[in-house]
């Protein structure tokens, strides 16, 4: 990510409820939530700024968190 995130274009990450979710957690993809939003807020702090997911208010409310929290 850091590679992509230095080159001078808005990065665009659509991570949610992915495959490897499942099988690194062993997980469904109705129970990928967690996985989903945890793998977003990596994201955000190595500089990726634009996210395409499925639980958009959980996924807001972590940014929110991790925003006002640093």
């Amino acid at each position: 990510m850091p590679q992509f995130c230095a080159l001078p274009y808005p990065v665009l990450l659509g991570i949610s409820r992915k495959s490897m979710f499942g099988l690194l957690l062993d997980r469904k993809t109705d129970e990928r939530l967690v996985a989903s939003v945890a793998a977003v807020l990596i994201a955000y702090q190595k500089g990726v700024r634009f996210f395409r997911v499925h639980d958009v208010a959980e996924t807001c409310d972590a940014l929110k968190l991790c925003e006002v929290v640093g």
